[in-house]
């Protein structure tokens, strides 16, 4: 019996709750899915897939107007109510509720991709009727059933929350694995799906402190400087909160069995059949937003998605941020 339930961005899943949180967070295409899928599976978790995206989550849309599509809120910092909400449910193991309205507002967020940029541009902020509609019609998932003893953990997955995962974890208390990987890995898997940066670096809550970005940068340099913030920024929570676990999507691709048994230790969490007929049956071709991927091949990936001259405009970028950082992007 498939005991791993996945809330994905189409399918509204089932209604349960559970007792052990998991969180697993990370820039966008540092290999968060696939470490969401594997653990899924030993631990037989509800996994929540991405609550806060507002891609594909109605009430994202909602809980994120005020903050951005990337919020910035530190441990003690404000938020609006409704992005608490947001992360309530999530962590209670509800996702969606598949009624009529929450349907209605999927079925118009699937056209919604050009207003969705407009929107959460901070230069713009421009809200369409349609995402005003869809913003009305969002609503949270019904509350959970009642715990049961026994009841698996409950394991979401975010990569919009790397700047505010200190607020997350110091309210809901969760185990925090923390995915990182090379940041021109990063950058060039962005660049080969055609996926450009954020307004990050004129958020209305951009901290001081971070290295400069200069006007006229061109979109790979802020694209590049985006992907920096959110590794510099998980990797100094990591420090202040070291029972956080950090792992590398680089060390996991190089043995991934004993990568993941390591972590699903470290979580006290079984290591599964499962989880293994999933890790192997995933090492294989793939593209665009899929998790098969032959392993072997992902941490040179970035050599043959970027070009010299990009490689180049994306290091001088990562040289300007803390030494850990830029210890990645040591180009042979």
């Amino acid at each position: 019996m498939d005991t791993f339930r996945s809330s994905d961005c189409s399918t509204p899943p089932d209604e349960i709750t559970a007792p052990g949180r998991i969180l697993v967070i990370g820039p966008p295409r540092s290999g968060t899915t696939w470490v969401e899928q594997v653990l899924g599976r030993a631990a037989g978790a509800r996994v929540v897939h991405e609550p806060d995206n507002e891609t594909c989550s109605p009430f994202a849309l909602r809980a994120k107007t005020s903050l951005g599509r990337f919020p910035v809120l530190g441990p003690s910092d404000a938020a609006p109510s409704t992005y608490f909400d947001l992360w309530s449910r999530a962590f209670e193991g509800v996702g969606r509720a598949a009624t009529a309205r929450w349907l209605t507002a999927k079925a118009l967020l699937r056209t919604a991709d050009g207003d969705l940029d407009a929107a959460f541009d901070q230069r713009q902020h421009r809200f369409s009727a349609r995402l005003r509609v869809i913003s009305a019609l969002a609503s949270l998932p019904p509350a959970s059933l009642a715990e049961r003893a026994g009841d698996p953990p409950v394991l979401v997955k975010s990569v919009h929350a790397s700047l505010a995962a200190e607020w997350v974890a110091a309210r809901w208390r969760p185990r925090v694995v923390v995915v990182l990987r090379n940041p021109l890995n990063v950058v060039g898997s962005h660049v080969a799906l055609g996926w450009g940066p954020s307004d990050l670096d004129s958020h209305p809550g951009h901290r001081p402190g971070r290295p400069a970005l200069g006007p006229g940068a061109s979109p790979l340099r802020r694209l590049a400087w985006q992907i920096g913030v959110f590794i510099a920024a998980l990797e100094a929570a990591a420090r202040r909160n070291p029972d956080w676990l950090v792992v590398s999507h680089e060390d996991l691709c190089g043995d991934p069995a004993t990568g993941f048994k390591a972590l699903c230790t470290a979580l006290g969490l079984p290591w599964t059949d499962e989880a293994a007929g999933y890790l192997a049956d995933s090492d294989r071709p793939g593209k665009g937003l899929e998790t098969r991927r032959v392993t072997a091949e992902q941490p040179s990936n970035w050599t043959r998605q970027l070009s010299p001259a990009q490689v180049d405009e994306v290091v001088d970028v990562l040289s300007a941020f803390p030494d850990r950082l830029s210890g990645f992007c040591s180009v042979p």
